[in-house]
């Protein structure tokens, strides 16, 4: 393993193609993806973004604006940029790699060469009123549409020992995308692979379908049988649609 302060590689790959780097969903952390390595191709490195506020990080703040996220993230990540490399994030993850990409691109730095959307509504669709999960609601309102959308597990929002720990960074992620201030751009030049859940109370089909006026290049929507965590219930689909589109990147 290797690992800094921003990123861990929990399987080093020097003869591998292309790196992943990996950006999870709100209140999540990078042990989402540390057996992704096993099953993941040989020619891609497996890179974890590991967020301020949980697990080995846990110490320091969140982040609560994702602009300031994505400027800090950027020097952290450009050492490992020295190969082709592709993004896959999931729900809040999916936004953080876009908007790096972004920053990336405004900055003359690599981009990267593909895009796995997972569980996102396109950054430019306003979430409807009725639906509306915010970083400002009580507790017990919070917790309700959490359990409502789907967002976190249930049995970690009735625990009360874990919520305690879990409820600040959940608020953080959450107000990074409540505060998120989309703006229109030229489209990304590299491909994008959107997957939405059949069952997400979160994203629809055409919330998904809408990154399409995101990138000039390749798009291809995937459905996948699950709710809006299907990232945990369905690893072994993602990671087989990962493995054969990557392919063609090479």
């Amino acid at each position: 393993m290797y690992s800094t302060k921003w990123i861990t590689c929990p399987k080093r790959q020097p003869d591998a193609k292309m790196r992943m780097f990996c950006f999870s969903y709100a209140g999540g952390g990078a042990s989402v993806f540390l057996n992704w390595p096993h099953s993941i191709s040989n020619d891609i490195e497996v890179c974890i973004i590991k967020m301020p506020g949980r697990e080995v990080r846990f110490n320091e703040p969140p982040y609560r604006r994702i602009t300031k996220l994505v400027e800090d993230l950027a020097p952290a990540i450009l050492p490992f940029l020295d190969k082709p490399f592709i993004f896959f994030g999931h729900s809040l993850g999916a936004h953080i790699g876009f908007y790096l990409t972004r920053h990336l691109r405004k900055s003359n730095l690599p981009c990267p060469i593909h895009m796995f959307i997972s569980a996102a509504r396109a950054p430019h669709l306003t979430e409807p009123i009725h639906d509306a999960l915010h970083y400002k609601m009580e507790d017990k309102e919070f917790i309700d549409k959490l359990i409502k959308l789907g967002g976190m597990a249930e049995e970690v929002l009735k625990d009360k020992e874990i919520l305690d720990i879990v409820l600040p960074i959940l608020r953080a992620d959450i107000e990074m995308l409540n505060t998120m201030e989309f703006k229109e751009e030229e489209p990304l030049s590299c491909g994008m692979t959107v997957l939405y859940g059949e069952f997400d109370n979160r994203v629809s089909r055409e919330d998904a379908e809408a990154w399409s006026t995101h990138t000039n290049h390749d798009f291809r929507l995937t459905m996948i049988t699950g709710k809006h965590l299907f990232i945990n219930t369905h690893q072994a689909q993602i990671i087989e649609l990962i493995n054969h589109e990557s392919l063609s990147l090479n």
